[in-house]
């Protein structure tokens, strides 16, 4: 940890340049679990600061909307009023205070802009894999009625056989379809589109992104349905005020201040078992795993791993809350769907004690040259993702709601009873036949029946 008392490392022969980041925000800037940082901003920063040494320096806390009474900030934007640190990343699409750029140096997203303005967009990467995660005791109802059904036409087959094949011997000839072939390809039809319901139908994320067309939000490719346990607002809200949950979010600036001063008083942070700031993933797990009374408020997808070639999954149940009204969120994240001026990239800061104009002059050309926003959303987009970024507007929910199968019990009921019956005709079948060798009209026209339904 630098100290206000260090002098800049850019003012040194090395030029060195200290970044700060808090967080991940895949692919614009995110930290495996092997250590190594990748992204578009770190490309970026690396190409506009060639020739410099770039010392990346991970901090807890981002720093808040406005300075204390002295004139100071805390976090990373502390760091740099005192120098202590160069550059903060910002790994959402942009937000800033006027406050802020009257402290430090900014890189502005739009040329016009208004107090509190914040834009942000839900981010969909076209599916490349869908996993739905039935539970063990549907996976086996599954798994045994196939096999009951390939058991059952290699009897069938069989019995034709022994009969020489001929129309008149069994009830049906060998040339047809048996009734369990032919309800197969029904169910299959039928769980294509429960699958396809419950992966893109429902709802997501968060103000600023999100799921999502599958979990993770936009960035992980496996549904973790299984692995989260919804809350709603109103239920969570009393047991934080009286401390029997803890709160976890990522950063300062998730829950607006109001909110913060009416459930946990004067100083939110002063009590870690009520209120928990953690932009690390692991320490994040970590918490939420082992502390039954510890619920996260945030983006859906930064509680899974951010690489979808790194898929992470997590070992136990989260609790999330379930925002539908958004209670929670600062005044700042108010969606504005009107364009302004013209988009960049993102807001970075920078200290004005420690960052020469070479070096926001070099930033600025290099951003608008090589990283403009066409362009990141474009080839930097794909080129770390292999996917295109689309944008797409969606209500303001805070939570992947899919359409889960209980919503299809009624037509498993009912396929279910006809299957019973289908086996009670099959079974009756062989029986009436091998008792009077031959068939029964009316067995008979209860399978075409059947054989009709289906």
């Amino acid at each position: 940890m630098w100290n206000s008392t260090e002098v800049s490392p850019l003012l040194n022969p090395r030029k060195t340049v200290r970044i700060g980041y808090v967080g991940s925000g895949f692919p614009l800037f995110h930290e495996p679990f092997d250590g190594i940082l990748a992204g578009i901003h770190k490309e970026l920063w690396e190409t506009a600061l060639r020739g410099y040494e770039i010392r990346w320096e991970k901090r807890e806390v981002y720093g808040s909307y406005e300075p204390d009474e002295n004139g100071f900030f805390d976090g990373m934007l502390g760091e740099m009023q005192n120098g202590t640190l160069d550059i903060a990343l910002q790994v959402v699409d942009f937000s800033y205070r006027r406050a802020r750029m009257a402290a430090l140096y900014y890189t502005l997203p739009i040329e016009e802009a208004e107090e509190n303005f914040y834009e942000s967009k839900e981010i969909f990467f076209e599916p490349s894999i869908v996993v739905i995660p039935f539970t063990a005791h549907f996976t086996a109802i599954l798994i045994a009625l196939v096999l009951a059904m390939k058991l059952t036409e290699a009897a069938v087959r069989a019995v034709i056989e022994r009969f020489g094949g001929r129309e008149g011997s069994f009830w049906m000839s060998s040339n047809s379809l048996t009734l369990l072939g032919a309800l197969f390809h029904r169910l299959a039809i039928i769980f294509v589109l429960i699958i396809y319901n419950a992966a893109f139908v429902g709802l997501a994320t968060s103000p600023g992104v999100e799921p999502i067309r599958f979990h993770t939000p936009c960035y992980v490719l496996v549904m973790e349905i299984c692995n989260m346990e919804s809350r709603k607002l109103e239920a969570v809200m009393p047991l934080l005020r009286q401390g029997k949950m803890t709160l976890v979010v990522n950063y300062e600036g998730t829950i607006k201040d109001t909110m913060k001063h009416e459930l946990f008083g004067d100083d939110p942070t002063g009590d870690s078992r009520r209120y928990r700031i953690i932009g690390d993933m692991e320490e994040k797990h970590k918490l939420l795993c082992h502390n039954p009374s510890a619920i996260y408020f945030g983006r859906i997808y930064s509680i899974t791993h951010n690489d979808p070639q790194k898929i992470y999954k997590p070992q136990c149940a989260f609790k999330v809350i379930d925002s539908t009204n958004l209670a929670f969120l600062p005044p700042s994240c108010e969606l504005i769907k009107r364009r302004i001026g013209r988009k960049r990239l993102s807001t970075f800061y920078m200290s004005r004690l420690t960052v020469p104009r070479k070096i926001r002059k070099r930033f600025s050309y290099v951003q608008l040259r090589v990283f403009d926003r066409d362009m990141t959303d474009t080839f930097w987009w794909r080129r770390l993702t292999n996917r295109p970024r689309f944008d797409h507007e969606k209500p303001q929910i805070y939570w992947f709601q899919p359409i889960g199968l209980t919503a299809f019990e009624t037509i498993f009921i009912i396929f279910g009873a006809l299957l019973l019956f289908s086996f009670l005709v099959f079974i009756l079948e062989i029986v009436y036949a091998r008792l009077f060798k031959r068939t029964h009209p009316g067995v008979r026209n209860a399978y075409k029946f059947m054989n009709y339904v289906f």
